[in-house]
């Protein structure tokens, strides 16, 4: 089976070296007009269905992230809440006199 190559240049059709006739000169440009404005139309909503994969992408990446925040930041002021009543279990301790324990606990 032959290949058949068709060449545009500037309005007129080359089919394998030969110049073509205006009505099929007119036919493949039509043509390929046609199918590049349906590419475009296509690639259109394409992009917007990208944009929104990404949008809803990105959501769920942020959703994601503040879930981990907000239990880091749990952990943490837990952690600093043990620390401190131990540090005050180790000041009442040490330190029986209410007036000092208060001038260290505001230190």
């Amino acid at each position: 089976m032959a290949t058949l190559f068709i060449i545009i240049i500037s309005e007129k059709v080359y089919v394998q070296g030969h110049v073509c006739s205006d009505e099929l000169t007119s036919l493949c440009l039509e043509h390929y007009r046609a199918e590049l404005e349906m590419q475009l139309s296509h690639q259109s909503s394409v992009y917007v269905m990208l944009g929104r994969l990404a949008e809803t992408h990105r959501d769920s990446i942020m959703s994601a992230l503040d879930s981990i925040h907000d239990r880091q930041v749990h952990q943490l002021k837990r952690n600093m809440d043990t620390g401190n009543k131990d540090e005050m279990k180790l000041l009442t301790a040490k330190h029986s006199d209410k007036r000092e324990l208060a001038r260290y606990s505001l230190l």
